[in-house]
């Protein structure tokens, strides 16, 4: 239940989009956290521990960023390995993937120094296949957009 309310206050939050935006979802990622917590193996609240990670770095510091992208990371693996059929979880890990691998040489160098540790990596190749897999199992013209960036970064 939990899990469906983190995802009811990203709707609201994103069909807003005012100022009143950061506090729906941050209070949709403290309902993922319970629901992860409380069912840790569980696909669904697994994948709105990631996505409500993600949504909230807009409105977090660098550092903070970085270490929950570790977070956001692990619980789409999760999700991704209880629900391998979501394009929904895909489209998520490939954005991950789009953007650990994007981050730059000097961008990774003062990761290392806050976090005393190797950044986390990606490749433009693994959001490709991600992006792919969302297509397949859900077309949408927004995967496919994303596709083309990635082939272009690509090259």
């Amino acid at each position: 239940v939990e899990w469906r309310y983190a995802r009811a206050c990203l709707d609201v939050a994103d069909a807003r989009g005012d100022a009143t935006r950061e506090g729906l979802v941050r209070e949709g990622l403290e309902a993922a956290r319970r629901s992860a917590a409380l069912a840790p193996a569980d696909g669904l609240a697994q994948k709105w521990l990631g996505i409500m990670l993600g949504s909230v770095g807009d409105y977090e510091t660098t550092k903070e960023k970085l270490g929950n992208s570790y977070a956001i990371k692990d619980a789409l693996d999760v999700a991704w390995a209880a629900r391998p059929d979501d394009a929904t979880v895909a489209l998520a890990l490939g954005q991950w993937c789009l953007k650990v691998a994007g981050v730059s040489f000097v961008e990774r160098g003062l990761a290392r120094a806050i976090f005393g540790g190797s950044p986390p990596t990606a490749t433009f190749a693994e959001a490709l296949a991600y992006f792919q897999r969302a297509d397949k199992l859900r077309p949408a013209p927004k995967t496919k957009a994303l596709i083309k960036l990635v082939q272009k970064k690509m090259k």
